[in-house]
C-alpha cells in the first residue's frame, strides 16, 4: 500500500480498496477490510455519469388493468403500515377496499402516485418525461405482481416500448 510522505495536499483523495494484506505488523481479527488509498489525484470523472431509476411500471391494455397490476403492492405495503404484517399479495380483484380506513386509501394512492402505470402510449411518455427532466438514460422495473399473467404482458409490452427507442 503506497504511504505518504507528506500530509495529504488538498484534492488528494482516498478510493476505498480491499487490500490482500494488513498495512500494520502483527495480526488483525478484522481483516481483510476497505482501506484506503491513497492517491496523487482524483481519478478521472466522466462528463455525466448514467443515472439509474428504479420504479414500479406496469403497463397494460387499459390504464385500469394497469393500476390493478400495482395495487396488491400498494394494499400490502399500506396495511403493513398499519399493522405491522406483510401480508402475501392478492389479485386487485380479490382486495377488500371498503375495509380500508379513509388514511389508507389516500396512502394507496400516493403510493400508486409514485409507481408508472398505464397503456403503453401513457407509460412511454411518462418514461421519456422522467428520462428528460431528471437525466435517467436507464430505468430498473422493481415490485410484485401476483397475478403472473398479467405480469408477464405487462414487461412485454415494456419491452415493446424498449423496442421502439
Amino acid at each position: 500500500m503506497p504511504k505518504p510522505s507528506a500530509p495529504m495536499p488538498k484534492g488528494t483523495m482516498g478510493v476505498p480498496v480491499l487490500a490482500k494484506e494488513p498495512p500494520l505488523l502483527g495480526a488483525c481479527a478484522a481483516w481483510p477490510v476497505l482501506v484506503p488509498v491513497l492517491v496523487e489525484e482524483p481519478p478521472a470523472l466522466a462528463d455525466a455519469p448514467p443515472i439509474i431509476s428504479s420504479l414500479n411500471i406496469a403497463v397494460a391494455d387499459t390504464s385500469a388493468a394497469a393500476r390493478d397490476l400495482l395495487l396488491p403492492e400498494a394494499y400490502a405495503k399500506v396495511l403493513a403500515q398499519s399493522t405491522g404484517e406483510f401480508a402475501a399479495l392478492r389479485p386487485a380483484g380479490e382486495l377488500d377496499m371498503d375495509a380500508l380506513t379513509g388514511q389508507q386509501r389516500r396512502r394507496i394512492g400516493e403510493t400508486l402516485a409514485h409507481d408508472v402505470w398505464g397503456t403503453v402510449k401513457e407509460v412511454g411518455e411518462e418514461l421519456r418525461g422522467v428520462g428528460k427532466r431528471l437525466g435517467v438514460s436507464e430505468f430498473v422495473v422493481t415490485g410484485d405482481m401476483p397475478d403472473v399473467a398479467g405480469r408477464a404482458r405487462s414487461e412485454e409490452l415494456l419491452a415493446s416500448l424498449q423496442a421502439e427507442n
